[in-house]
Parts: structure tokens; C-alpha cells; sequence
């Protein structure tokens, strides 16, 4: 779903818990195509960045592979000088040198490395910025802390000209071979969703790169479930490098007949569902001998030409997508939500709502056999620093707000003040898995045109004072960023907004 939102100092969440693992999906589509695997399509590693395209996973912001959104090149700077890291390192000595002494675990190190970033977040001079953010990054490493790593890596790479890609992955191998035990699990979760975005982009070689780096990670835990899952990791990043090699006959024959219906469906097919590429696949799908799939494709498609509504486009995916299973189901409900989004703005009364619907619905679906709970449902073990307030129905000083032009009833705020942290903590159910849903700036009904946050919010998910993930800094209207945590093994969680500085506009949101 897109998230549109505006400012004050809020927390506002919506997290989904669900039973089971997410994994990409290999073999749901052999009962339409067989054995037919994903095409080759160029592309870069996303260990780079990524940009700012859009999936067509609930409308979800494809953003860096982790937290932080890369900046275009041309507004980076070259690297302090030796004598400014020298100057600005004698100044950050003196502020956190007591801290940094007694960082001596991992807890503390990830804790400071934390605090380092959000400073450099709002430092003005660049020296000081790069030798924080260097700083927290090795801080992080000896933690084992692959979040707190990748986001400081992402914020240098933002500011200066430096080679991300190869820092990250630097920084990953370092931590599979050095991490602390306590930090495995973290770093094994980190390098199994960077293996499925970059398998998502179709860059199976780097994927199996990191799906191997998770596997020894997972081997190093002694976590026996842990090594489970990352062995179906590798061996599922195995199939679909193998699946793109035994398409390439489909794309031969398609650079030779560009109407071959056979081939045109195999390709079409493995770009929508599995890469979810719906922009590539669908004028292939046209083309398919797959009759439904082929008046699927052309509906949509002459909507989008026209530009028509595509509600009834949206319909045909729903209504299709409802006798699927597995990934297959789950990519075409999400494609029929995007396409509900976009006639959200056109659309009224009963129409509305029942789009509305169809939109939630689509972001709640996972896999068959995993069981979803709204946080919102369960009874909060606590909360603190919420001093603007805290709500978990959707609404804002009594009144509901609005994400991406729509109400979201189960969603939770908790609005800290100026230089503060709001903290919501909850006890896990047992069997429950993992977290996930989107945090950005949502729009009270008071909000006025124009309004944003004087302070850029970031979020975060933690358990027993480590921090497991953390939004990249928030502040632009409009922006939102998905997350998804493992909790497996966790007992007890909190979701923190944090607020450094004015409080004045940050109503930050999770959905």
C-alpha cells in the first residue's frame, strides 16, 4: 500500500504477526508453466541502490535493501580530508569518548552506534558527519548489528562518494566471520532479505552470494532452526538461478518470434509473479495462448492507454487471483490492490469503501499457512514518552487520519515530544514469527497544506535494548518505508519513535 502522510511528533504503526517464514517462490507457478523459470533482465546489484521504483507488492516503495534511500550521485561530496577526520574525530572523542569506554558488549556498542547516527543525521559540517557515520558503522559491525551497519553505510553513500556496494558487503563478510553469537540471528534475517531483493531483481548471482554468507552465518549460531531456514534459503536461490537459465530458450525465441504465444507466457509470466515486474510482463501476458491470463493483460493494459479507471482491471486480478495459491495469489491480489490505489482520488460512497477494503485485505495476505495478528488487537505491555498521546485505532487527537488518501482503523500512534523517544512494548504470542508493515508521515484531519516535520522521525523495532530494525530518517510527505522483522526466539518487542530534536509536525506512522 502507499503511504502518504504529513507531520507532528507521533508514532503511528500497524504491524502485522504472522505464523511461518516468507520465502520467494520457486515452484507456484508449475501449474501454469511447468518448469519454466524467471528470465535474465540487466540489472545491477542491489546492494546498490536500488532508486525509487515501485513494486507491485501493495504499492510498496522498492528502497534501498536497507534502511536509507540513496541520493543521485551527483550530490554526493569526495571524502574529508585525513586533517578534517583528524580534527572532527578529536571532537567526537571528547563528546563520546566516555560512552565508547564503556561500550564494552554488544548492547552498549549498538546502543552508541545508534546514537552516533542520529546525530549525524543533523550535524551540518561534513567532516563530523563522515567520522560519525564511520564511527557507528564500525561500532555496529563489532556488534553484529547488520541493521545499524547497512544504515550507516546507506547515509555515507547518500553524502560522500564512496563505493557502497562493496562497504556493504565488506561489512556483511566481516560480520559472518566475527559477529558475536548474540548478533547471528539479526545478520542471518539481514542477508536472507537482501538475497530475496536481489532474486527479486533477478541478479540471482549476487543472491546466491548472500544466501551463502547467511547460510555459514546461520552454521556459526548453532540455531538449529536458523540453519534451517537459510539452507531452504540457498537451496530456493539455487532453483530460480537454474530456472533463469532454462528460460533463456523462451527469450531466444521471443527476440526471434516477439508474438510466440508459448514462450511469450513463460517469460510473462515469471516477470509478474515471481520478480513482480508488472510493467515488463504484462504486454507479454497479452500475447499468452493462457486465455484468461491473455484478457487479463489487454484489459488492463487499453485502461492504462486510455487513461480509464482500472478499478474493473483491478477486479478481473482479484476475482483471478482468489482461485490461485501461494506467491502466484499473493502478487495478483497485490497488483489488483495497486491498481484499486490509483483510482482512489476518482471514486466515492460505497465504491470507495469497498476498494478500501479490497486494498487492506491485499496488504494482510501471506503465505496459506501463516496465520496474520493485528497488533492493534493485542494488549500493550506498556507505554512511555508518548506525550503528544497514543492511539492503535487510526486516529489522531480523536479524529481518524489518512495514509495514501485513505482511513487505516487498526493502525497505532505514539507521539513523543521534543529530544524524545515514545515506546510501545508488547509480550509475543507464542508461534508467532515475525513482524512487518510500513512507517511514514500520515495526515491528520487538522493538518494544514504544506505542513511537515521539523524534525525527521525514525523508527524503530527492538527487543531487550537492541535495536532489530530501523527506518531510515523520515521527514518528507508522502514517503514510507516497509519493514519486516524476525521474532523468532523473541520474547518481548517495542516500537520506538524517535524524535531528536522539535517535535513540532512528526506524526510519523505504521500501517
Amino acid at each position: 500500500m502507499s503511504s502518504k502522510w504529513f507531520c507532528k511528533p507521533i508514532f503511528c504503526i500497524g504491524f502485522i504477526l504472522t505464523y511461518g517464514s516468507f520465502g520467494i517462490a520457486a515452484e507456484d507457478l508449475e501449474h501454469l508453466l511447468g518448469e519454466q523459470p524467471p528470465p535474465k533482465r540487466p540489472t545491477s546489484s542491489t546492494l546498490k541502490r536500488e532508486g525509487e521504483s515501485t513494486t507491485a507488492v501493495s504499492g510498496e516503495q522498492r528502497n534501498s535493501n536497507v534502511p536509507g534511500n540513496g541520493m543521485p550521485n551527483a550530490k554526493r561530496v569526495p571524502v574529508p580530508s585525513e586533517a578534517d577526520q583528524k580534527a572532527s574525530t578529536e571532537k567526537i572523542r571528547e563528546v563520546f569518548g566516555g560512552e565508547n569506554t564503556k561500550a564494552t558488549d554488544p548492547e552498549t556498542k549498538s546502543r552508541l552506534a545508534a546514537q552516533l547516527l542520529a546525530h549525524a543525521i543533523h550535524e551540518p559540517a561534513l567532516a563530523d558527519v563522515y567520522v560519525l557515520l564511520m564511527a557507528g558503522k564500525a561500532l555496529a559491525i563489532e556488534a553484529g548489528d547488520a541493521t545499524c551497519s547497512m544504515q550507516a553505510i546507506s547515509l555515507l553513500s547518500e553524502r560522500f562518494d564512496i563505493d557502497a556496494e562493496a562497504e556493504k558487503l565488506r561489512a556483511l563478510k566481516t560480520m559472518v566471520a566475527k559477529a558475536p553469537p548474540s548478533g547471528m540471528r539479526g545478520l542471518v534475517q539481514t542477508l536472507i532479505d537482501l538475497s530475496a531483493i536481489n532474486a527479486q531483481n533477478q541478479d540471482y548471482e549476487t543472491s546466491l552470494q548472500l544466501s551463502q554468507l547467511a547460510a555459514t552465518a546461520a552454521r556459526r549460531s548453532k540455531d538449529v532452526q536458523l540453519q534451517k531456514t537459510a539452507a531452504a534459503n540457498l537451496t530456493n536461490v539455487g532453483k530460480l538461478q537454474k530456472q533463469e537459465n532454462q528460460l533463456k530458450t523462451h527469450i531466444e525465441r521471443l527476440a526471434t518470434n516477439p508474438n510466440d504465444p508459448e514462450a511469450a507466457e513463460a517469460v510473462g509470466c515469471f516477470r509478474c509473479f515471481v520478480p513482480q515486474h508488472w510493467d515488463e510482463g504484462l504486454s507479454l501476458l497479452s500475447l499468452s495462448s493462457n486465455t484468461d491470463l491473455a484478457e487479463l493483460a489487454k484489459n488492463e493494459l487499453i485502461a492504462s492507454a486510455k487513461n480509464q479507471p482500472l478499478a474493473k482491471a483491478a477486479d478481473g486480478w482479484w476475482e483471478w487471483g482468489k482461485q490461485e495459491k501461494g506467491s502466484v495469489k499473493i502478487a495478483a491480489l497485490r497488483h489488483a490492490a495497486d491498481l484499486y490505489e490509483r483510482d482512489l482520488s476518482v471514486v466515492t460512497g460505497l465504491e470507495k469503501i469497498r476498494i478500501q477494503k479490497r486494498i487492506q485485505e491485499a496488504a494482510l495476505h501471506t503465505e496459506s499457512h501463516e496465520k496474520p495478528i493485528l497488533l492493534a488487537d493485542l494488549t500493550e505491555a506498556g507505554v512511555v514518552g508518548a506525550v503528544f498521546g497514543f492511539s492503535k485505532n487510526g486516529t489522531y487527537a480523536g479524529q481518524p487520519f489518512t495514509c495514501g488518501g485513505q482511513q487505516w482503523p487498526k493502525s497505532i500512534a505514539a507521539i513523543p515530544g521534543d529530544n524524545t523517544t515514545s515506546i510501545v512494548s508488547y509480550d509475543l504470542p507464542s508461534a508467532v514469527s515475525r513482524i512487518q508493515g510500513r512507517v511514514g508521515i500520515f495526515s491528520p484531519a487538522t493538518a494544514k497544506a504544506g505542513q511537515r516535520p521539523a524534525t525527521a522521525v525514525v523508527f524503530q523495532v527492538a527487543s531487550g535494548g537492541r535495536v532489530l530494525w530501523c527506518s531510515p530518517p523520515m521527514a518528507d510527505v508522502g514517503v514510507s518505508a516497509p519493514f519486516r522483522v524476525d521474532l523468532r526466539g523473541v520474547k518481548s518487542f517495542e516500537l520506538r519513535t524517535v524524535c531528536d530534536g522539535s517535535a513540532a509536525c512528526a506524526w510519523g506512522g505504521l500501517v
